[in-house]
């Protein structure tokens, strides 16, 4: 990929988290033209965004990347069981079924996460939906799984002995989180030292969400 198509793939990807999926088109075919595998997959995002369903267009991104090994585009496109070339019953001979994409994930993230990623036991957690691998993620120091888990603790889930265990469960992860650049748990973790009349360290986590 050439270095004008990384800009371009970070402007989409900008816009794109920025909400502005058709701004991001652009940019975003242009990055996945070099081959990127991320390019592709948030292409593929953004076509299923602005288009309300999956077109042959969207899934063609999200297969281009998924070969490469991206475990996002291949959960993705384990989920489309009635895609609309189902539908139109005009599928490629080339299509792989659900299932397949389904396995290649799960097999992808258990040796990604064999290795130590903590993002590919988030993502075996995406696929299998055990909760032990969220907490593995979380514990590795992914911070989105620090945050999520927080908020699923907070929402019931978990076991503890005591509601103050909870609490201090909860306030771990967004901690956590918050350190490393998660911009919702600094959020979150802000409202907890505000309920301790921490008031500075309220201020100084909104404020550093503020920037991120």
């Amino acid at each position: 990929m050439s270095d004008e198509q990384q800009s371009a793939k970070v402007r989409g990807m900008e816009l794109y988290n920025q909400f502005k999926a058709i701004s991001a088109l652009p940019d975003l075919k242009h990055a996945a033209e070099g081959g990127d595998a991320e390019a592709q997959y948030y292409l593929g995002e953004a076509i299923r965004t602005n288009d309300k369903y999956m077109t042959a267009e969207a899934v063609s991104s999200y297969e281009a990347a998924a070969l490469q090994g991206d475990i996002y585009s291949m959960i993705r496109l384990a989920g489309e069981k009635n895609d609309l070339c189902v539908v139109m019953k005009n599928c490629s001979k080339t299509r792989r079924e659900p299932g397949e994409w389904g396995k290649m994930a799960s097999d992808t993230a258990s040796d990604r996460a064999a290795e130590g990623s903590a993002e590919a036991m988030y993502l075996k957690y995406r696929v299998t939906g055990d909760d032990k691998w969220l907490e593995k993620s979380a514990e590795n120091g992914y911070v989105f799984s620090q945050y999520f888990l927080g908020i699923m603790y907070r929402q019931g889930h978990g076991h503890f002995l005591l509601p103050s265990r909870r609490a201090e469960a909860i306030e771990g992860l967004m901690k956590a989180s918050a350190e490393g650049g998660y911009p919702k748990a600094m959020l979150e973790y802000g409202a907890i030292l505000a309920e301790k009349n921490d008031y500075q360290g309220f201020r100084y986590w909104n404020k550093k969400a503020a920037e991120a």
